[in-house]
Formats: structure tokens, C-alpha cells, sequence
């Protein structure tokens, strides 16, 4: 953009900005200690369950054997040894450790109480070898694979850490064994099986129901029921026995829930002496109106799930008023949908129910409960797919099989295990996070934003006070909404948005709303996108650094839960101090514009001020005088009412000398700004941003260190150009031995270097690999064809290994192609001229410029430049498509400029220089006639061709003419 029209006001304005507002300082060793990486201890335990002993160690168990330890409260985790931790009695009677495989031959319980008609009697119990059950239904079979979802627990009655775990077996062939051991390091010694699953009534001895506890639960029988003989049906009415969870109730009352998707998820009790299943506990035969088991003599009572419904891995735990089932709909793997939902009850065994009334057990039918096509949100969701979180690259996915633990303190935990969406699902790479939770004023969960980091925020403590203020609160925060219905399939996952909270209590930003805090707590509604959320603001630790946060968590009735935060005002500070470049150093020489723009960045705000406004702006324009003048750039990078602040001294060079026919024959110049931006040398051309086909158009954006506006143009497929069309000033031409085209170029995407900067083209709407043109490249290779003749600057080869890296990516370079019917074409970058790196063509190949110039005869693309209808930033390839880039500032000349005058030319587009025609010596007229008593009559073009003759003085057109020698620019 032409910069002298808004240099004055913007220094004039800046001068009357107040810096002398109080404000804290913050040092660099403060920022460093902020801007410190977190390097946690991360474990992979997939369905993690979680157990404290004391003080601030915890455990983990898992699937095949995980096991885990944390010393520091579940912050960061240690490996254990999973497999030296099983045990068995030998000859002797001695306890001794033993291989897992060895573990489940024999149990050591031989007699329980059981109800033998209707009397407790102590029966006896059997021998149960749990891994000969399991591997019974596949010869395949092994151990060490099928040990899924164990819980542990301490029974303080048994004085016993007691592990149930599940062992798989194929065709739902399952069972639940209870372990125990006197240290929680073990040895665990098998004591008896405490749930069957998969079992028939069948001649194969090693599949016959005569071979479970059945009879011990339900009295002796002469043959397996008919509502146990399913058969290959089982799936339809009963579960298969896996994912235990172990609880004491609240008046101590031993429980335990299990089950996986199929016929639902049961509940019974547990006998605390024994740790075993409860046999004296009876319970009646309910069925619902399709003959699904309700509650059922040996599997207990069905809390949740049913008719195959996804549903597995529950969890409950009693806090607060309410007993909360956690429970993980979906399939587990990175694509399988995994996501955890929460129901509670007042009691132990149900009815579990969320928000809205959905209740956790189906009745009559099943429903399809997660994914794009679900037919029902039962269950508040507590977190989903997600990703670009703070400062996360690779998204989260398939959380669940959670477990949940309080501590002293009365803060609740959720342990789970989350995959990855890495582009890898078959991997299916898997680590163990914990979030903390709070209960919103209608008592139901919010999962923390960012994994615990020893936050002492308490639901008490919120309950009481808030620790930061109203004006604290207020701002612009990063927002994840996590809905319901995920195309998990297609890896969807959620990504921040932004919201600001206003001081008038509205909500503004991608959606709009309010926003209110109830007196005298931290708890928080919003209305959001028409929807009402409940939540609590709390401090966070942002994921990977030391950072604080102010965070907010929210969950509406309908289950949607909403996470947000923006950072504190000192980590908001580090953060933008730590990414942000300083663009000038101290002593140093400044000689062109400085990125200084005002800037917002992490919520902190990024601004300059100068000693002399008039030579070096608060927003970097430079506007050098006859001489070298100190000047002090300051920079103060604020947040509320803290601030970082550091002085550069730098030498404002002197005006360099530029040739003073640097801006002569200029017959093209766009400054880009307003709406339909002019050709300032002949206002009739405008520029026009368009696209071909399906693609996005090209548009006009702020560009605050470009000052003004710039165009914006996407990357493309061929013949979907995102592109911005202008009237080739070239076009017909006479004796047009040489033009000069620069612009400045900011290349989005360092990828991409087949992508087209700009073309000089015929009039076809699409190109072909016969349309005349001549176009330049993301990598500064530039291709011409006539039909007949063309060449090739700076080919890329098939694989892309030879770049050029002339026109780097990430900010912006002013680039020039000089075009000579005798010299050639050059090409120029920031001043510098570059070599050509390859040159083929109709005529041969050449190794340099100067060889290729001799070659290559280059009146052909003079020639074929003034016969083409347009010049293009972004189309001009038959190819490839338009390149993602920005663009400002367009000259066009109808001379090749020597390399002297792009050096001068690119010293003036590096400073404050209007080069309007007015500026540069063109006299200007209004279209009231051209009076002049030695006027002949004759107009010409800019190209010398005689436009326009007059016996006497007639109004002109608008344009840009020559009359009597001199240029005249007609309005």
C-alpha cells in the first residue's frame, strides 16, 4: 500500500497514547520460569483403576497386567512390573510369587455361605481353574492376552488389597476371580471365582454350566434353566463378565458392577469377609416386556445397557449426595467412538438417570448411543475427541474405561486411558490422564480443561469464593464445546473457538450469549449458542508448561459439556513474549519498514514506541532523512496491569540513493486498498478477485504490518484457482522490447512449491498445455509458452528435491521479474538478483542466464505479452492451481529496469514512499478538455500509439496519457 497517506495520522496518533499507566513489571527470569516445559511421567495402562494407600502415592491396575505407581498424586506415573506380582500356595502352605500362568489353577477358598433352603449353611465351595474356563471355546487361546479390566481395592475387613480381575474367553466364555494379597505389591493369591459368564448346557465338559458357581448362587438344579441356555444367543440376553468395579457403599455394604455392551451391565453384592460373592443375598426374576432380564437369581440386578447397546467399563463412585455410574459407550480403538457418560442415583443399585431423565438401563428395545448416528444422548458426556487444546498437536480420541478416586481433600479425579488420532489407529498407542472434576450447582460433573497439576481448588473452596475477580474473569477465552454425535469413524474431533466474556455480562464471538457468576462463589452460568451451561471457574495449569490459566468448565442438562480458558495475565505474557520474533536488535541499522504493527497474542497485547515517530513509527514504517538519526524503540507486551518491557537503541540509516529513473514507464500500480482497488496509472483498470469453479475467491484482508489492506488468496487444485484478475497494461503494446513485474509475495505454505504466484495469459478461462502464458511459482520457477516456443527457469523435478528456496515462506519478500528481448528474464528477490538453476527450452538448455539469453530468442514472450488479455496473481498454470499467499503493492512497467534501478526500486518499497502518479511527476487533469497552444491535437499511450487526435480540444476518457511529452493522468 501506498504509506505516506496514513503515516502522519498514525504517529500523530500514537504520540498521545498514554504509557504511564501503573503497572506491575514482570522480568525475563519470571517469563522463563513460566515458560518452563512440563515433562510428565506418562503410562500406558489401558482401563486404568485407581487405588490411594497413603499420603500421595497411588496405583494403577490394567488390562493384560498394567500396573503403575504415582508418588506425587497421580501427577506423574512410574511402569511396574505387572507380571511379578501374582502368587499361589505351595506344598508347604507358604505363599510364594509365581508365573501369572500358574496363578489360576487352584483357588483357596473351600467353603462359603450359601442359602440352602432359604438357610445360611456353609457349603462347600469347589475347585475352579479360571483359565481352563476361558480358553475352553478357541484351542488358540492364551492367558496373557485375555486379562482385561482388573479392579483393586482394600477390604479393611479381610485386611486384603483384593484385585478382581476378568479373564476373556472366547464366545463370552468369561469370569470375574477375585486375588488377594497382603501388600499391594503383592504377592495376589487366586481365591475363587466370583461371577461366570458364556456357560450352556452341553455334553463338552469344559463348556458345562455344571463346571461355574451357578448352583452355589441359585441352589442345585437338574438341568441349566431355559433363560441360561442361549447358546450362540447369549449376547441377546446376558453380558459377558468382564470390567469389575468393587465398592463400598455408604453404610459398607460390599458391591460389585459388571458387564460389556451385549445384555448390559449388573450389579450384586459382595460378602466383605470374603471378598467372594455374596450367596446368601437372593435376587427375584424381573424381566421388561421384550424378556430381557431385569434382575435375575445369579446375575444380579441390570443397572444399565442392554440388547447389545455399546456400553462397558463402569464405574461408581459415591460422592457427594449421589452414588455416579461412569460408564464408556463406543468401541475403544483411536476410530471405535470411545467416550465416557455419567448417570447417578440415590442408591447404590439404581435407578441411574441423567439430566434429561435418561435412564442408564434399556427397557424393551435397544439404542444406538454414540457416533453420527445415534438415536439417543443418554448419559452426560463428560469429554470427547479433541484437539489444537493450549498447546497440543496431536489430537486425543477413544477416552474411557475410567476409574475415580476423591482424596483427603475432598477433590474428585477421573483416571482414564485416551488414544490418539496420529494417523496411526492400527497402533492404537495408548496413556493414562487424569482430570480433575467438580460438581456444578445441579450436582453434576465438569471435567477440569487440562490435566491435574496440583491445583488446590476444592468443590468447598468453590463453593465459598472465587479466586479471581469479575474484571479478572472478563476476556477472550479459547472454547471446546464437546457435543454429542462424533463422525468418529472419520477421526472428527473438536477444536477451540473463541468467546469473549464481556463486562456487561454478554458473550461475544463465534457464538453470543451471556454470562453471569453467582455472588460470592466461583460458580459460573452461561447461555452459549442458545444453550445453558453450568459450571465453576478455576486456576489450571495449561498442558506442558508452568503456565496458569483462568479455566472454565461447564456442563448444560443436556449432557454437552464446555471447557475454557485464556491465561494468566503473567503466563499471558510469557506466552506472547516467547513466540513473538523481536524484530530489531539492540546498535542495530535500520534501513527499510519494521514489523512493529500492534499485535495480539495470548491474550496479551504487543506494542512499540519511538523516541522519533517521525523517522522510525510506532508501527515500524520507516521514513529516513537526509542523515542517520538515534532512535529508541521500546517494547511493552501487557496483560491487565502487568507488563514486560525492553528498549532496543537503534541508528535510523540515511535515504539511500536511488536512480532517478527508478519510477519512470511505470504503466501498472495497484496499491490494493478500498473496495475494487484501481490501477492508480489508469483508474479504469480495477482489479477483480475471483476463483474458477469450486474454489475461494480471492479477498482483501488487514495486514497490520503491510499497513493496510493486501489480498488473500488460497491454494488450489487446477481449475479451482483462487485468483485476482487484472487488465493486462501490456496488452497491445507496440515495439515493447522489455517489462519489469514486482509485487510483494508472502508465501503461506512452505510446502507447497508448484503453486502459482502470477501469469500473463491469452483470454481462455482455463488453461491448457498449449494456452499462451507465462507464469512464476511458489519455488521462483517461471514457464513460458506460445504455442510454438516456450521455456523453463528453475524447473522442479518429479520428486520436488531441488527447490530453490528463493522465495522463502513465512513472511514477506518483494519480488521482481525483469523481462529483455535481448537480456532475458531475470529474476530478483528483496533486491538480489538469482541465478537461474536450470533453463530448458524449445531452443536447448543452458547453464546461466547470459547462455540462455543468447539461446533463447525473447521476443517471443514480449510478443505474446502484449497480445495477452490479463495479468493474474494466482492463475496462469494448466497444472497446478494458485498458490496460498498474500500479495501487495503491484508495479507493472513497460521496460525491463537494470538491476541498479530494482535495488533502488526495492529501497523505496522498504520505506514510507506514495507512488501515486501525482507523486512521481505525472501532472493531473479533470476531464474538462486538455488546453495548450502548442497542443497538435495528438494523444498518445503510454506505449507511444497514437490514441486519440483532436483538430481540437476534446474531452478525454480517464486515463494516463502523453501530450506534448509530458504524462498526464485525465480524472
Amino acid at each position: 500500500m501506498t504509506m505516506l497517506r496514513t503515516f502522519f495520522a498514525a504517529t500523530a496518533l500514537f504520540a498521545t497514547t498514554a504509557w504511564a499507566q501503573e503497572l506491575t513489571p514482570v522480568t525475563l527470569s519470571e517469563i522463563n520460569a513460566l515458560y518452563t516445559t512440563v515433562n510428565r511421567g506418562r503410562v500406558s495402562v489401558h482401563d486404568p483403576s485407581i487405588v490411594h494407600t497413603t499420603g500421595d502415592n497411588y496405583y494403577l491396575v490394567g488390562t493384560m497386567r498394567g500396573f503403575a505407581r504415582s508418588t506425587d498424586h497421580m501427577q506423574n506415573w512410574s511402569g511396574l512390573n505387572g507380571d511379578a506380582i501374582f502368587g499361589k500356595v505351595n506344598e508347604q502352605g507358604a505363599v510364594v510369587k509365581c508365573n501369572f500362568a500358574e496363578a489360576f489353577a487352584t483357588n483357596q477358598t473351600k467353603t462359603v455361605r450359601a442359602l440352602v433352603n432359604n438357610v445360611v449353611t456353609e457349603v462347600p465351595f469347589g475347585n475352579f481353574d479360571a483359565a481352563e474356563w476361558a480358553h475352553a471355546d478357541q484351542a488358540d487361546w492364551n492367558l496373557a492376552g485375555n486379562m482385561w479390566a482388573p479392579d483393586l481395592i482394600y477390604n479393611p475387613t479381610m485386611q486384603k488389597w483384593c484385585m478382581y480381575q476378568s479373564i476373556n474367553g472366547d464366545y463370552w466364555h468369561s469370569l470375574i476371580v477375585l486375588l488377594t494379597a497382603d501388600d499391594i505389591m503383592g504377592p495376589y493369591v487366586y481365591q475363587g471365582p466370583v461371577h461366570y459368564s458364556g456357560f450352556r448346557n452341553t455334553t463338552t465338559p469344559e463348556l458345562n454350566w455344571k463346571r461355574t458357581d451357578l448352583e452355589v448362587a441359585i441352589g442345585t438344579q437338574n438341568q441349566l434353566p431355559d433363560r441360561y441356555n442361549r447358546g450362540d444367543n447369549w449376547p441377546q440376553y446376558w453380558t459377558n463378565d468382564i470390567d469389575p468395579c468393587v465398592f463400598f457403599d455408604e453404610d459398607g455394604q460390599l458391591w460389585m458392577v459388571y458387564g460389556s455392551w451385549f445384555g448390559g451391565i449388573f450389579i450384586i453384592k459382595l460378602d466383605k469377609e470374603t471378598g467372594l460373592r455374596d450367596y446368601t443375598v437372593t435376587y427375584p426374576i424381573e424381566n421388561d416386556n421384550s424378556g430381557r432380564a431385569l434382575s435375575d437369581p445369579y446375575f444380579g440386578k441390570r443397572i444399565a445397557g442392554g440388547y447389545w447397546s455399546s456400553g462397558e467399563g463402569a464405574y461408581i463412585k459415591h460422592i457427594g449426595q449421589y452414588y455416579y455410574l461412569f460408564i464408556s459407550y463406543g468401541g475403544f480403538a483411536p476410530d471405535g467412538g470411545y467416550e465416557m457418560r455419567t448417570f447417578r442415583s440415590a442408591t447404590p443399585d439404581g435407578v441411574y438417570l441423567d439430566a434429561t431423565g435418561h435412564d442408564a438401563c434399556y427397557h424393551d428395545r435397544g439404542w444406538n448411543n454414540y457416533g453420527p448416528n445415534a438415536n439417543t444422548n443418554g448419559g452426560m458426556k463428560l469429554l470427547g475427541a479433541y484437539n489444537d487444546w493450549g498447546f497440543q498437536t496431536v489430537g486425543e480420541c477413544a477416552q474411557g474405561h475410567n476409574s475415580v478416586t476423591v482424596d483427603d481433600q475432598g477433590r474428585a479425579f477421573v483416571i482414564y486411558h485416551t488414544k490418539f488420532n496420529d494417523g496411526m489407529p492400527d497402533r492404537g498407542f495408548h496413556s493414562v490422564r487424569v482430570h480433575q472434576l467438580f460438581l456444578n450447582e445441579d450436582g453434576w460433573f465438569c471435567a477440569a480443561p487440562f490435566e491435574y497439576d496440583g491445583e488446590t481448588d476444592t468443590d468447598a473452596s468453590l463453593a465459598t469464593g472465587c479466586r479471581y475477580s469479575q474484571d479478572e474473569i472478563i476476556g477472550t477465552y479459547d472454547v471446546l464445546i464437546h457435543k454429542y454425535k462424533m463422525d468418529y469413524a472419520n477421526f472428527e474431533e473438536v477444536t477451540p473457538i473463541q468467546l469473549t466474556l464481556n463486562d456487561n455480562g454478554s458473550v461475544s464471538g463465534a457464538l453470543s450469549g451471556s454470562w453471569t457468576m453467582t455472588d460470592g462463589t466461583a460458580r459460573i452460568s452461561l447461555r452459549v449458542g442458545g444453550v445453558s451451561y453450568k459450571g465453576v471457574v478455576v486456576q489450571q495449569q495449561v498442558d506442558g508448561y508452568k503456565l496458569k490459566a483462568v479455566g472454565i468448565t461447564a456442563t448444560a442438562s443436556s449432557g454437552v459439556s464446555l471447557w475454557a480458558y485464556k491465561m494468566e495475565p503473567q503466563s499471558a505474557i510469557a506466552c506472547a513474549y516467547k513466540n513473538y520474533t523481536m524484530p530489531v536488535k539492540n546498535n542495530q541499522s535500520v534501513s527499510k519498514n519494521l514489523p512493529l504493527a500492534r499485535e495480539e497474542s495470548y491474550g496479551a497485547t504487543i506494542e512499540w514506541e519511538s523516541s522519533h515517530p517521525d523517522i522510525i513509527s510506532a508501527d515500524g514504517r520507516y521514513n529516513p532523512g537526509e542523515e542517520a538519526v538515534k532512535v529508541q524503540l521500546t517494547c511493552r507486551i501487557q496483560a491487565g496491569s502487568y507488563a514486560y518491557v525492553q528498549n532496543f537503541n537503534v541508528t535510523a540509516a540515511k535515504a539511500a540513493d536511488v536512480p532517478e529513473t527508478t519510477l519512470q514507464d511505470i504503466v501498472a500500480y495497484y496499491d490494493f486498498e478500498g473496495k475494487s482497488p484501481k490501477n492508480l496509472y489508469n483508474t479504469q483498470q480495477a482489479a477483480v478477485f475471483t476463483k474458477q469453479g469450486q474454489g475461494i475467491a480471492a479477498t482483501q484482508v488487514e495486514e497490520p504490518n503491510r499497513y493496510g489492506q493486501v489480498v488473500k488468496q488460497a491454494a488450489s487444485d487446477v481449475k479451482k484457482n483462487s485468483y485476482t484478475r487484472c487488465v493486462n497494461p501490456l496488452k497491445d503494446a507496440e515495439r515493447l522490447d522489455g517489462f519489469t513485474i514486482g509485487v510483494w509475495v508472502f508465501r503461506e505454505d512452505a510446502a507447497d512449491l508448484t503453486g502459482t504466484l502470477w501469469g500473463l495469459t491469452d483470454n481462455v478461462a482455463y488453461m491448457t498445455s498449449v494456452s499462451k502464458r507465462l507464469f512464476l511459482t511458489a519455488n521462483g520457477s517461471l514457464h513460458f509458452e506460445d504455442g510454438t516456443n516456450s521455456f523453463d527457469i528453475n524447473q522442479l523435478n518429479a520428486s520436488g528435491s531441488n527447490p530453490t528456496n528463493y522465495i522463502p515462506a513465512g513472511h514477506w519478500t518483494f519480488v521482481v521479474v525483469t523481462v529483455s528481448a535481448t537480456d532475458g528474464v531475470t529474476l530478483y528477490v528483496d533486491g538480489t538478483r538469482k541465478a537461474h538453476k536450470s533453463f530448458t527450452s524449445t531452443a536447448g538448455t543452458a547453464s546461466t542466464a547470459a547462455a540462455a539469453a543468447k539461446l533463447f530468442d525473447y521476443t517471443h514472450v514480449t510478443t505474446m505479452t502484449s497480445a495477452a488479455g490479463y495479468f493474474q496473481l494466482g492463475h496462469g498454470d494448466a497444472a497446478n492451481g494458485s498458490a496460498a499467499a498474500r500479495f501487495d503493492d503491484l508495479f507493472i512497467y513497460d521496460r525491463a529496469l537494470a538491476q541498479n534501478e530494482v535495488k533502488g526500486l526495492n529501497s523505496l518499497v522498504n520505506r514510507v514512499y506514495d507512488f501515486s502518479p501525482e507523486a512521481v511527476g505525472i501532472e493531473e487533469v479533470k476531464n474538462e478538455g486538455v488546453k495548450s497552444e502548442e497542443w497538435d491535437g495528438t494523444v498518445y499511450d503510454l506505449s507511444g500509439r497514437i490514441v486519440h487526435r483532436a483538430s481540437s480540444h476534446a474531452t478525454l476518457p480517464r486515463g494516463l496519457y502523453i501530450i506534448n511529452g509530458r504524462k498526464v493522468l485525465v480524472k
